[in-house]
């Protein structure tokens, strides 16, 4: 009878064991997609700061990369703030300098105004593949000029 009652506890845990281990190379095979959008997004804050770093006008194209799992993700900027989606998860950062969606005119402008062009634009999308170009320029605001940053 020993014997049986082993060697049940013994397949018992060797279930067990096996159901753990799927567990763990599970995860290792497919990832937690919060972290890669997490690391994309930590990838766009870095190319942002160089750019503001650079202290002058200059234009880098950043692409929207896709997941290690070849899974689509959609990017949405919206000021201060970007947002990745893939695979059912997101994963929002604050950005600084803060990004303006719109393009301007080469007209003077007031702080009012560029907050009014800011809120004009609700989000703005980009898909794994796109290009964005992440852009400095010296704005004239409020009779001085200010380095903005704008992505189209």
């Amino acid at each position: 009878m020993d014997f049986v009652v082993s060697k049940v506890v013994m397949s018992i845990c060797a279930l067990l064991v096996a159901g753990a281990l799927t567990e763990v190379v599970g995860m290792a095979i497919s990832p937690d997609p919060e972290d890669d959008l997490g690391d994309i997004l930590a990838d766009l804050q870095r190319t942002v700061s160089t750019i503001a770093a650079h202290g002058g006008e200059c234009t880098v194209a950043w692409e929207v990369p896709a997941l290690p799992s070849g899974s689509t993700v959609r990017l949405c900027i919206r000021g201060c703030s970007a947002t990745a989606y893939a695979e059912d998860a997101g994963r929002t950062v604050e950005v600084l300098p803060e990004l303006h969606p719109w393009v301007w005119d080469s007209m003077p402008l007031n702080w009012t105004r560029v907050e009014e062009l800011d809120r004009g634009t609700i989000c703005f999308e980009a898909r794994s593949g796109d290009e964005l170009a992440l852009r400095c320029q010296l704005v004239l605001v409020d009779d001085s000029d200010e380095l903005l940053m704008f992505v189209a």
